[in-house]
Order: C-alpha cells, then structure tokens, then sequence
C-alpha cells in the first residue's frame, strides 16, 4: 500500500495529464468550428469532424473531472481512493 503522499503524487500526475488531454481536445475542437480560420473543410467532412471532436471533448472533460474528483477528495478529506494505482496503466498516461 502506497503512502498517501505517494497516492497524491499519483493522482497529482493523474490530474495534470487529463487536463493536459481536457485543453488539448478542446483546442482540437475549436479548430473544427465552423467560425475556424482554415474554412476549408467540406460541409459533410466538417460536421463530422466537430462531432467527432466534440465526443473527444466530452470524454475527456468527464474524465478530467472525475480524477479532479479524486485528487481533491483525497488531498482535502483525506479519502483514499477506491481505485487505487497500477504501475501498468501509470506507464500508460
């Protein structure tokens, strides 16, 4: 079992790359929209395009919260989180 401090470096590290993922998918849609400066997607391609980028904001704006959930239960109340740290996934992010 990790210390909490551990567990907080953790989360802390958890939370600053679904941010990082939360702005970057936000910039990405923000280029699809039609006011973009490129304009030149095709009206099918851009529709599209925004859905998709708008699913991709979505997702990542869930999830930036719900380890900003996390990160602040523990950190503020001390709560320790049920999902708890696989060096695997760590790699992973």
């Amino acid at each position: 079992m990790s210390s909490r401090i551990e567990l907080e470096e953790i989360w802390r590290t958890r939370l600053k790359a679904a941010r990082q993922r939360y702005v970057e998918s936000t910039e990405a849609f923000t280029r699809v929209t039609p006011d973009s400066a490129d304009g030149l997607m095709h009206r099918q391609d851009s529709a599209y395009s925004r859905l998709q980028a708008g699913e991709r904001e979505r997702f990542a704006r869930q999830e930036y919260m719900r380890v900003l959930r996390i990160f602040t239960d523990l950190v503020v109340d001390g709560k320790i989180p049920e999902e708890l740290p696989c060096p695997e996934r760590e790699s992973l992010h």
